[in-house]
Formats: structure tokens, C-alpha cells, sequence
């Protein structure tokens, strides 16, 4: 279902997606997302390194990880915030667009559809060229998906997925399959928000 809406509610965090699973969230066909990501990636630097985590908890958008050098010695707290949010968060998606200049608009790569831009007045400085551009360069104004976090969880990756392959085609020289990383377990909405920049 896509809903059109004028503004974008608060809590609002950023999702960087492929074409592919742009296309997985249209279809309904992804409804969640695993990820190694911000400090997360330094916790599993040091249980890799032979530390222990004993526990783990969550206070809203924080996760608290409790993390002993080796057995037996004093347990460290270590604070990590979740960059997708907690539960009923927004999270804006940055996809590979590109500008079009006649008409100003936006095409989206994982469709091609063209959305005339409200914005691109703004902005013309960016319409000089009509390349694709990565993800991570879309800005805010040009979002058009919004989706809603169901739930946030931390989980050994082996044990909410089998899909080894996948996993590592782009996760393999920093948090491989085989040392079973601890990842954000990201469940979505069902609903995704189509988002309309207001003038």
C-alpha cells in the first residue's frame, strides 16, 4: 500500500538501499534487513578479539552491551545506539537517482519512474548533469520512500540467517559469514509512504 503525505513525521532515520531491494520493499517481498553498522561494528571488533559479551539490553534506542576482557575479569558497559531508531521510527530511503532537467524531476533507478521535484528550483545548481548518482548521495528532498521500523533487535547473524552467499557478496572483508557477527535485526512495516516534498 503507498500512502502520499505532505511532510515527514519526526524520528525520522536514514536507510541507504540498492535497486533490488527497493524493488523487494515495493513488491512486499522485504520486510526485513540485517546490518553491521556504526558502533556495532567496534563491539564485534572486540569480541572477535576474544572478549566476552555476557549480556545484552535495550533502553529505547540504546543497547547496552556488557563485555569482560576474558572470563573472569570486571565486565565494561558499552553504549551503542541503533542507527535505524526503535519501534514506530521513520526510516527515509537514499537510492540510486538521478536529476532530469526538462522537466525538473527525479528519475529512481530501481523503476525509472520520474517524479517532478517541487524542490528543483532550489537546486538547480545539481540539474547540470544528468548521471546516475549512488545512494549515499541522495539528499533528503529527493526521498520518496518512507518506511515504518516494526521492531530493532541484536542477534548472531547464523541464527536469523542461511543465506551465506548473499551475506558475504558485500559484508565479506570486514564482518564475514563464518565469524558470525553480531547485527541489527530490522523488521519493517508492511506499509511503505510514498513521500511528496511540499513546496
Amino acid at each position: 500500500m503507498i500512502r502520499r503525505i505532505k511532510s515527514p513525521p519526526k524520528n525520522v532515520h536514514q536507510l541507504i538501499l540498492d535497486p533490488e531491494s527497493v524493488r523487494a520493499v515495493q513488491s512486499g517481498e522485504m520486510t526485513e534487513f540485517r546490518r553491521v553498522t556504526g558502533r556495532l561494528g567496534k563491539i564485534n571488533e572486540l569480541i572477535n578479539g576474544r572478549s566476552e559479551c555476557s549480556r545484552i539490553s535495550k533502553d529505547g534506542r540504546n543497547w547496552n552491551f556488557w563485555i569482560s576482557p576474558s572470563r573472569g575479569r570486571p565486565e565494561f558497559k558499552h553504549v551503542v545506539r541503533c542507527p535505524y531508531g526503535k519501534t514506530g521510527d521513520r526510516l527515509w530511503v537514499r537510492e540510486p537517482w538521478r536529476p532530469l532537467t526538462d522537466p525538473f524531476a527525479i528519475e529512481y533507478r530501481a523503476d525509472n519512474l520520474v517524479v517532478v521535484n517541487p524542490n528543483a528550483k532550489d537546486y538547480e545548481g545539481l540539474w547540470r548533469c544528468d548521471k546516475w548518482r549512488p545512494s549515499l548521495h541522495m539528499p533528503r528532498w529527493a526521498c520518496r520512500l518512507e518506511l515504518t521500523v516494526q521492531s530493532v533487535d541484536v542477534a548472531r547473524l547464523q541464527d536469523v540467517s542461511d543465506d551465506e552467499d548473499a551475506w558475504d557478496k558485500t559484508n565479506a572483508k570486514r564482518h564475514p559469514w563464518r565469524a558470525n557477527p553480531l547485527v541489527w535485526v530490522v523488521k519493517l512495516a508492511t506499509e511503505a509512504t510514498l513521500y511528496i516534498p511540499g513546496p
